[in-house]
């Protein structure tokens, strides 16, 4: 868990919410660190944080512990990225928010930029992203209020839009796939999670499954919702920005 807000530092919870490590950026003169998203590498179960602030990628043990930051093979000056996430082979997917033609990054086990994806797509503030079973690639579009499905080949498969009808989101956020190919995404203007069924192979739409939450402090009620992750044991974790809290719901 990172937090963007306070120390501005990332967490490592055990199963019953208690910190048991903490990630600590590296001490840079004069950079202010706002930690913002985390990814699991699953080769090695390092931990990946985006700062966006200071345009690095941050690496850490599965303890805490600060290990090195990402050196792309190719350097980018002044990129920013976000959102980050792996596909089952280690590739590294990252939202690029620099220049005038943001774009979802896929970075080998190299450090080399392999693929770019979104060039054509007008994504203003792309958040999160997730890759499913296939290789799918879901990403968050925040300021059009979009979520894109992009196949192997780069081309966009399948959209869902902004719009006040069920099913349509308003400001996405963070967006995870879990291992039934259910997709979640944290909406912060709906103040709650959209749960849709994720592409399957001949299929160019999404099965909207339901929505949970509502703004509010109580339990099942968020504010601001900027982030969600599933485990291995069917639950669901939403970070519940503006209440200061990390929700679990299980399915």
């Amino acid at each position: 868990m990172t937090q963007t807000e306070g120390p501005r530092v990332g967490l490592v919870l055990d199963a019953g919410g208690n910190t048991v490590g903490t990630m600590v950026p590296p001490e840079s003169t004069g950079a202010l660190h706002v930690p913002v998203y985390a990814a699991i590498d699953p080769l090695t179960d390092e931990v990946y944080v985006t700062d966006r602030q200071t345009g690095s990628i941050y690496i850490y043990d599965r303890d805490g512990a600060y290990q090195r930051t990402l050196t792309l093979a190719e350097p980018r000056p002044g990129w920013q990225p976000l959102g980050v996430a792996f596909d089952k082979a280690g590739n590294l997917y990252v939202t690029d928010l620099s220049g005038t033609s943001q774009t979802v990054l896929v970075i080998d086990r190299t450090a080399k930029v392999t693929r770019t994806l979104g060039a054509t797509s007008k994504l203003s503030f792309p958040n999160g992203v997730a890759v499913d079973a296939a290789g799918n690639v879901y990403v968050t579009d925040s300021n059009t209020g979009r979520l894109l499905v992009f196949g192997a080949d780069g081309n966009v498969l399948a959209q869902v839009g902004r719009g006040a009808g069920q099913g349509n989101l308003g400001l996405p956020r963070g967006v995870a796939v879990d291992s039934q190919n259910r997709v979640f995404i944290a909406d912060s203007s709906a103040h709650g999670v959209f749960i849709f069924r994720g592409l399957v192979e001949g299929e160019r739409r999404l099965e909207y499954l339901g929505f949970v939450g509502g703004e509010g402090t109580g339990d099942g009620l968020f504010e601001f919702p900027m982030s969600v992750a599933p485990d291995a044991r069917a639950r669901v974790y939403v970070a519940d920005t503006a209440n200061n809290r990390v929700q679990v719901w299980s399915y």
